[in-house]
């Protein structure tokens, strides 16, 4: 999905995004999926600086939670805008790779094969803060036309989003080349996070429990 021209984005935008599947999908992860391969820096909560975001309200918070499931992560991206909660859960993984930070995720619940992976890019700034870009549509459909990269591309947009669906079908290993050669994210984050105290993540966790929130609070009963 190309969010260029929105730059700076609401977090219920993001997270209706996220449910609707607007982002590219890849046949194959570029990360490993395997603990060892894990970023363990991520885990625990981080609540979103919402200075960042425009139009929000007093009162709006954004929290994402990465708790250890399996190889990767159970992840829980939980808003309040107007008083009202939404929330999305995922599986991750998430590596560095020559000094580059990627975080494949998947919707909690899905068949991998049909839905394939989608991408992050992370970076871990020298104050704490957790920064996240988003795969850029158009960068990737212009490559796939130009036959540096495998994939297909639907012949009209979706009808509400205005983006083309991208689905790359190269290997892993041609993946990270293309990677190494080609930037295929936004310049524009679309959000910036900081971690919060452990103890807030008991509360977080508590919280999704109790209000049947997903996978993330399900693995911590």
């Amino acid at each position: 999905m190309n969010l260029t021209r929105s730059l700076k984005v609401g977090l219920l935008f993001v997270l209706t995004a996220w449910l609707q599947g607007c982002f590219p999908s890849f046949d194959h992860p570029v990360v490993e999926l395997n603990a060892a391969a894990r970023d363990e820096r991520l885990l625990g909560l981080w609540e979103a600086d919402m200075d960042y975001f425009k139009d929000m309200q007093k009162g709006d918070c954004g929290f994402l939670l990465f708790l250890p499931c399996d190889a990767g992560y159970c992840i829980t991206m939980y808003t309040v805008e107007e008083g009202r909660g939404d929330a999305v859960h995922l599986t991750g993984y998430a590596q560095v790779i020559d000094s580059i930070g990627y975080l494949n995720y998947q919707y909690y619940e899905v068949d991998s094969q049909e839905e394939g992976h989608h991408l992050l890019q992370y970076q871990l700034l020298a104050d704490g803060n957790l920064v996240l870009n988003l795969v850029d549509n158009k960068k990737l459909e212009e490559a796939i036309a130009a036959g540096t990269i495998a994939g297909t591309v639907s012949e009209e947009p979706d009808t509400f989003w205005s983006v083309k669906d991208v689905r790359v079908s190269s290997s892993r290993e041609e993946l990270l080349r293309f990677l190494k050669e080609h930037d295929i994210f936004t310049s524009q984050p679309f959000g910036v996070f900081r971690q919060t105290p452990d103890a807030m993540v008991e509360k977080v966790k508590k919280a999704l429990w109790e209000t049947s929130a997903g996978p993330a609070a399900e693995s911590e009963k």
